[in-house]
C-alpha cells in the first residue's frame, strides 16, 4: 500500500486504486458500447501518469498501472452490460470513495480528486468528434464531473505547492 493510504484499510486502498479502471468503463461505455479507442487511451494515460503527472501521484499511478488490465477485465466481466445500469453501479462504487478521501492527507486528496476528473475528461476526449471538437458525447457528459465523489476542498496553502 502506498504511504498516502496508510490510514486506510486494505479494502479502502483497493477501492482507490480501482477508481481508474472504473472511470474508464464509466466513460468509455457511457453511450452503450465500450469504445476500445477510449480504453486503449485510458491505459496509456494511466501509464504515462506513472512518470508525468503531479509528482505526489507517481506512486498511486504506479500501483494502478500494475493492475489496470486485470481490474478493468474483472469489472467489465462483473458489472451489468446495460450502459445505464452499469453507470449507476459504477457511480455507487465510486461514491464509496468519499469516506476514504476524508482520511487521506488534504493536499494529496485534492491532487487525486483533480486527477480523477482530468482522467475522465482525457478518456472522453480520446474518441469521436471532428478534429477533437465535439468529442465528448452527451452520455459521457453526464458522468464527466464524477459528481458521485464529493469535491475535495482546495487546501488554503495549495498555491505554495508545485502543480
Amino acid at each position: 500500500m502506498i504511504q498516502a493510504f496508510e490510514h486506510l484499510t486494505e479494502a479502502e486502498a483497493q477501492e482507490m486504486y480501482d477508481a481508474i479502471p472504473l472511470i474508464t468503463i464509466l466513460i468509455a461505455g457511457a453511450d452503450g458500447k465500450i469504445d476500445l479507442n477510449e480504453v486503449n487511451w485510458a491505459r496509456k494515460v494511466a501509464h504515462i501518469r506513472t512518470y508525468a503527472t503531479d509528482k505526489v501521484l507517481f506512486d498511486y499511478y504506479q500501483e494502478v498501472d500494475k493492475h489496470f488490465d486485470g481490474r478493468y477485465t474483472h469489472f467489465l466481466n462483473t458489472l451489468p452490460s446495460d450502459a445505464q445500469t452499469r453507470g449507476e453501479a459504477i457511480s455507487l462504487i465510486l461514491s464509496h470513495l468519499n469516506r476514504p478521501f476524508e482520511r487521506v492527507e488534504p493536499h494529496y486528496a485534492y491532487h487525486l480528486w483533480k486527477s480523477f476528473r482530468s482522467f475522465a475528461k482525457q478518456v472522453a476526449k480520446s474518441s469521436g468528434g471532428f478534429f477533437s471538437f465535439f468529442s465528448i458525447s452527451k452520455h459521457e457528459e453526464k458522468w464527466l464531473e464524477l459528481s458521485m465523489i464529493h469535491p475535495i476542498a482546495r487546501p488554503a496553502d495549495f498555491e505554495d505547492e508545485e502543480e
